[in-house]
C-alpha cells in the first residue's frame, strides 16, 4: 500500500507520484503490497528532520527513513518506510536544473525509495544504479523519448535519448 500525503501547503502532483512509486515498487521486483509513506512537508519541518537525523543544519530536498531493510528482487511483503519531500525546496532544485517542480519531485521520490533499498551515495556502484534507475522510471512517467539521467549527489541533470520498448509501452 503507499499513501500520499501533503502537508506543505502546496500543491503536489499526488496520483502521478503514487503511479511513480507503484511502478518502482514493481519494476525493483518488490512484492506489490509493500508499505510506503511519502509525505510531502514544508521547509520548516525538513529543517528539523535534517537537524535531527543528520546532524546538518537548513532544509534539504528529500530524506527517506527505511523501516524492514528490504531490497531489489524481495518479494517479501513489509515496510519499505517514509519519504518526505520539500516541494518549496524542490522547485529550487528545479529552476536551477532547468525543468518543472512536477519533474523534480518525480526524480525526488524515485530517488528516496532507492534510499530505502540501501542505496546511498558513498559508493559509485550504487550510485550507478541510482542513475540507471532513475533514468528509466522518469522516462517512463515523461511520456517521451528524452529521459533524464539524476546524478544524485551533484542533482545536475543531463538529457539523453532512448529508444525502449518497455517505457513506450506501458
Amino acid at each position: 500500500m503507499i499513501e500520499v500525503i501533503n502537508k506543505s501547503g502546496i500543491s503536489c502532483p499526488e496520483v502521478e507520484i503514487k503511479k511513480l512509486l507503484s511502478f518502482s515498487i514493481s519494476e525493483l521486483g518488490l512484492a506489490p503490497d509493500c508499505e510506503l509513506t511519502l509525505t510531502f512537508i514544508d521547509d520548516a519541518e525538513m529543517e528539523k528532520l535534517h537537524i535531527q537525523w543528520m546532524n546538518l543544519p537548513g532544509s534539504t530536498d528529500v530524506m527517506s527513513f527505511p523501516m524492514d531493510e528490504l531490497k531489489p528482487n524481495d518479494q517479501t511483503p513489509g515496510i519499505l518506510g517514509d519519504i518526505v519531500i520539500s516541494p518549496r525546496y524542490a522547485e529550487l532544485n528545479a529552476k536551477k536544473a532547468g525543468h518543472s517542480t512536477e519533474h523534480e519531485i518525480k526524480i525526488l521520490a524515485a530517488h528516496g525509495l532507492l534510499h530505502l533499498l540501501g542505496y546511498d551515495h558513498q559508493k559509485l556502484e550504487e550510485e550507478n544504479k541510482i542513475i540507471n534507475y532513475s533514468c528509466c522510471c522518469n522516462g517512463y512517467f515523461l511520456n517521451s523519448d528524452i529521459i533524464f539521467v539524476l546524478y544524485p549527489c551533484s542533482h545536475f541533470i543531463h538529457e539523453k535519448c532512448l529508444n525502449n520498448d518497455m517505457i513506450k509501452n506501458n
